[in-house]
Order: structure tokens, then sequence, then C-alpha cells
């Protein structure tokens, strides 16, 4: 892109809260036309209709509620990208924000930024934001590290978990880590109220769902049921979810557990991934 004489590129920070506010706005006025069509479609109905009058001034201070709070996880975006970087070089933050800037229309670049502020628009928690930015800042750092399917996989779990999910998926990513040394290591979700009414367990406990993987030296598929081979970890409310989560967006693969010809919720995960994403979150 080329600039006029008197014009100046704006900086990548600006680019980040432009794209916010562009993404915002653009909803809003979706959301108004769509209140239009409501009038029109119910104007024989005056409780609809009244309705449907209001809607713009009820989704204009949405509007500015919403511009608000995205503005400032865009600010907190942005200072996990530049901050800890430049601390890590012991460089100023502008030093930082200027190399991004030199390197604003390479498309790996584009990429990674609308990428994570898409994300940010549509997050369900703002407890995802620093992970986001830890994210870009992998990639933003390293002129080769192009965003791969990994990037774009765990940008789009981090817009769909909330804050307890997120913990949650931590502490698994802890526990895997440090339990086994496999490369590639195979979860079982078994459901315990479920498990208590079969044959042989009859145990019951207040969290209904437990995680369950293979200490190291275990290769047979039999020992699952046996309690000395087996490391449960007990701390998980949604576990379909957060698995269906990882499986979908490449983070995980799917599993090979069957009970009885059943099969319990189930993924392996890749050594190397679970790190990696483990970093990510913090």
């Amino acid at each position: 892109m080329s600039y006029g004489k008197n014009e100046t590129p704006a900086s990548p920070e600006k680019v980040v809260e432009a794209a916010a506010d562009a993404a915002l706005t653009g909803a809003i006025e979706a959301a108004k036309l769509s209140s239009s069509a409501v009038l029109v479609a119910f104007a024989s109905n005056p409780a609809v209709a009244a309705l449907a009058t209001v809607m713009p001034v009820v989704l204009s201070g949405l509007w500015w509620t919403g511009m608000h709070w995205k503005r400032i996880e865009a600010e907190r975006l942005w200072r996990r990208i530049t901050d800890d970087w430049a601390a890590s070089e012991d460089v100023t933050r502008e030093e930082i924000e200027g190399r991004i800037a030199a390197r604003a229309e390479e498309p790996a670049v584009r990429e990674v930024i609308m990428r994570s502020v898409r994300a940010l628009m549509e997050q369900v928690d703002s407890a995802t934001t620093v992970p986001l930015g830890a994210l870009a800042q992998e990639y933003l750092r390293d002129p080769v590290n192009k965003p791969d399917a990994f990037f774009r996989g765990a940008v789009r779990v981090l817009s769909e978990i909330d804050g307890g999910e997120l913990n949650e998926l931590r502490e698994m990513l802890d526990w895997v880590l440090r339990t086994t040394s496999r490369d590639e290591v195979e979860i079982r979700a078994w459901n315990l109220e479920v498990r208590s009414r079969l044959p042989g367990f009859d145990e019951l406990q207040a969290e209904p769902w437990v995680l369950v993987t293979l200490v190291d030296d275990v290769v047979a598929d039999e020992p699952w049921e046996r309690e000395d081979a087996r490391i449960t970890f007990a701390r998980v409310s949604e576990p379909e979810r957060i698995f269906q989560l990882l499986q979908a967006n490449g983070l995980a693969l799917p599993g090979r557990a069957t009970v009885a010809g059943a099969a319990p919720p189930h993924i392996r995960v890749p050594r190397l991934t679970a790190a990696r994403f483990r970093r990510t979150l913090g």
C-alpha cells in the first residue's frame, strides 16, 4: 500500500482498535436493519411495532457499552503482544511497535492481527484476552513463523471457552504433562454416576466426571480397568465439550477407546501440542 505525501501509515495499535470498532459498528448496523425489518413485518401489531421502534435506541446504548469494553480488551491484547516482548529484549514498547509496523503489509502479520481481533470480538470471556495476545506475539516475533493450523485452531478455541473452562484446560494439560512422558497421550472421560451402576464399580464422588490415562509403562488396552494401571484427574466439569473443541480445531486427535462396544468421551493429545498450548494459556 502506498501513502500520499502528507499521509503516514497507522500504527498497529490503531489498526487493532480500528478493527474492533469496525466489527462492532457492522454488528450494530446489521441489528438495526433487522429491527427495521421487524417493524415492517409486524406493523399490524402495536406492541411489537413499539418495541421495534425503540430497538435502534437500545442498540445504540449497547454499541457504546460494547465499544468501551472491547476497546479495553483491545488495549489489553496489544499490551500483551508488545510489553512482554519489549521486556524480554530490554527494549522499549515503541521499538516493538515499530518492528510490527514495518511488517504491517506482510500477509502473515495481517492474518495474525486480524484473526486475533476477530477472536477478541467473538470471545465469550475476557479471561482469554491475555492468552490471545501471547499467541499473537509468538507468531509476530519470528518472521519465519507463519500462521498455521496450530495458530488458527488455538485462536478458535480461545474465542469459545469461558474463564472456568480456561482454568480447567490449564489444569488438564498440567496433569497430562506432569504425570506422563508419552509422545501421545490418550485421555478418557469416565462418568462415575453411570459407572457406579456397573458391576464392580460402586464408587461415586461429588464431581461425576473424571479423566483417566494410563501410566507410562502400560501398553496393553486391557489395564484401563485396573487402578494400578491408570492415573485419574477429577477436576473437570464438561469434558465432552472440551474434547470436542480440541479435536474439532486440530489440537487433539480422535481416541481409540471402546467399552463393551460403546465409546466414552476420549481424545489423543500429542505431547508437543499439549506443551505448546499450555504455554499459550499462561
